[in-house]
């Protein structure tokens, strides 16, 4: 995977920490649980040992697309095919707040299926760990 540029990714944060997601689906950058914590996720400087955590629709020809839930910090990647839609929502709730940091992948495509795919490297700080929490959700939490 080559490096995308800057302005393919949007930001999530919780006011703690932040995390950048491409247009493809890939947290190419996440430090955890701080901002200044060490990078769970940084193919955004060493695409090949970097690490990343990517969900993505398994098609070619892909269109892709960003939008935020209006007045809100929930970020929405759309992946448009050529008969139908595949949609991930990444978000992370505030400190303190009873909803979860998360991810949530959905299609309306029969034909394609959203894939998980953790990069080459999956580096993690010692205190954090990925986890699927219902079907389409993860969830990076402390150990």
């Amino acid at each position: 995977m080559s490096y995308q540029p800057i302005e393919n990714y949007g930001i999530i944060g919780n006011m703690r920490t932040v995390a950048l997601v491409g247009m493809n689906g890939s947290i190419d950058w996440y430090c955890y649980p701080q901002f200044d914590s060490p990078s769970t996720f940084g193919a955004i400087l060493d695409d090949k040992k970097g690490g990343r955590f990517q969900i993505s629709a398994g098609a070619e020809g892909v269109r892709h697309k960003q939008v935020y839930w209006p007045s809100t910090n929930v970020l929405v990647t759309r992946f448009l095919l050529g008969d139908g839609i595949a949609e991930l929502e990444d978000f992370m709730g505030c400190p303190g707040s009873r909803h979860p940091s998360g991810r949530k992948a959905c299609a309306s495509s029969r034909s394609h299926e959203m894939g998980a795919r953790e990069g080459p490297y999956l580096r993690r700080s010692n205190d954090a760990r990925l986890e699927r929490e219902t079907p389409g959700i993860y969830t990076v939490s402390r150990q």
